[in-house]
């Protein structure tokens, strides 16, 4: 069933909270708390639990924050004088074959839902790599990883196939160098499935 958008006052609530993902609210609908990274006066936000859609003021003194900018990865190749960035950037021949060789050495070859017995997938062939430069979602990202690692302070590093397995390859230590993950919040490469259209959603 899908769920009804509802609009609810939320004057004055917003308050910045030191070390966090962004400015903490509270849907006055559900009571659910969340992040927002906005930093205009006036906000309408929807409740990323109930998809009610908040309108509140923050105080003057969170207005005049200046926006969250984390260093931009120096392989990209956007910069903030183009605005929200490039979107999707296709990579390099070397961080396909990176890919290809994470794809080949990760794989499982095992019966699921999507691979049933008659037809057996044996190997993923990767066709092309997109990046996607966007500065405003990069910004909050980074915000948010640097909040995480605040919380990971003497937590034991985890470790994916997705690094480990690769680093003898030429071109998959090259990606892993390039890339920098942080393992003090414990950064690290996963593989999502999707649709095409879902994630130029995002770009």
């Amino acid at each position: 069933k899908p769920k009804t958008r509802s609009t609810v006052s939320h004057q004055g609530a917003a308050r910045k909270i030191p070390g966090t993902a962004g400015t903490k609210t509270e849907c006055r609908a559900c009571r659910q708390t969340f992040y927002v990274a906005e930093s205009s006066a006036a906000l309408n936000v929807t409740c990323p639990t109930c998809l009610s859609v908040n309108e509140f003021s923050m105080t003057p003194e969170v207005a005049a924050t200046p926006p969250f900018q984390a260093p931009l990865p120096d392989y990209w190749t956007s910069d903030r004088s183009a605005g929200r960035g490039s979107g999707l950037v296709t990579e390099s021949p070397e961080v396909t074959r990176a890919l290809q060789v994470m794809l080949d050495r990760t794989w499982k070859d095992q019966v699921t839902r999507d691979r049933s017995q008659t037809h057996r997938l044996t190997k993923f062939e990767v066709v092309m790599v997109h990046r996607n430069e966007n500065i405003l979602k990069w910004d909050c990202y980074a915000r948010t990883r640097a909040a995480i690692a605040g919380k990971c302070l003497g937590c034991r590093p985890q470790f994916a196939k997705t690094s480990t397995e690769i680093m003898d390859d030429p071109d998959g230590l090259a990606f892993l160098n390039r890339s920098k993950l942080d393992a003090g919040c414990n950064e690290l490469y996963l593989f999502h499935g999707t649709k095409p259209s879902a994630a130029e959603a995002i770009c």
